[in-house]
This record gives C-alpha cells, sequence and structure tokens, in this order.
C-alpha cells in the first residue's frame, strides 16, 4: 500500500459520491454511470491497497485522506466553515494521524491480480 493507491481509492470514492447524489437528487444515466465507474474504481484499488497491507493501515489512511479532501471541497468549492476552531484541530490531527501511518509515496511491491480459484483450495 502506498500513498499514491489511498489518494487513487479516495478519488474513486469521491467521484462515485458525488455522481451517485446527482443521480439520487437529479437522476440521469451519466450520473449513474459514473457513479458506478467510481466505486468498481474503489473496489480495485481496494484490492491493490490490500494487497501486502493491513485492513488496519488502509482504511484508517483511506478516512483519513478521505476527510481532508472532502473537507478542502466543502471549505473552496462549497464555503462551508466549522464552527468551532476545535474542529479545525481535528482536522490537523487527522493530517498527523496520516503522517504516524508511515505511508510510502509509491509501492515497492509490484501488484499481482489474484486468482479467483487458487490452486490449493477446496471447495467447501
Amino acid at each position: 500500500m502506498s500513498f499514491v493507491e489511498i489518494f487513487g481509492l479516495t478519488i474513486s470514492q469521491i467521484v462515485g459520491d458525488v455522481n451517485f447524489k446527482e443521480f439520487a437528487n437529479k437522476g440521469g444515466i451519466q450520473s449513474f454511470v459514473l457513479g458506478s465507474v467510481g466505486y468498481v474504481a474503489v473496489a480495485t484499488m481496494m484490492i491493490v491497497s490490500l494487497q501486502n497491507s493491513s485492513i488496519l493501515v488502509v482504511n484508517n489512511a483511506w478516512n483519513g485522506l478521505n476527510s481532508i479532501l472532502e473537507n478542502l471541497i466543502a471549505y473552496f468549492y462549497l464555503g462551508e466553515r466549522f464552527k468551532s476552531i476545535w474542529q479545525y484541530i481535528g482536522i490537523l490531527f487527522i493530517i498527523f494521524g496520516i503522517y504516524l501511518l508511515k505511508l510510502p509515496l509509491v509501492k515497492n511491491i509490484p501488484f499481482h491480480f489474484p486468482p479467483f480459484f487458487p490452486k490449493n483450495h477446496t471447495p467447501n
């Protein structure tokens, strides 16, 4: 898992969320298709991110980066603001938490797509 993979996972989720919100409120095949593509990308990036990593690290990095990016969009694009300085301090803690996870920028181990039916797997 790397920062680049978690960033891709986060962007994929944001694309899915924004387009499904658009579809839910206004309809339209384009927003439905783009939302679906976003979530197929989420599943793909999750597989890539979890290979040779742990759910604990991947999930926390994803949640943290997603929180930061969506907050930036809400602040700069939508003009939203927190009501308390403590909420901004909370965002700083999220950034510090991501730093403490020690994410490498890129993955050192190349990705390989796992087989659907491993050779040593016996069905129940």
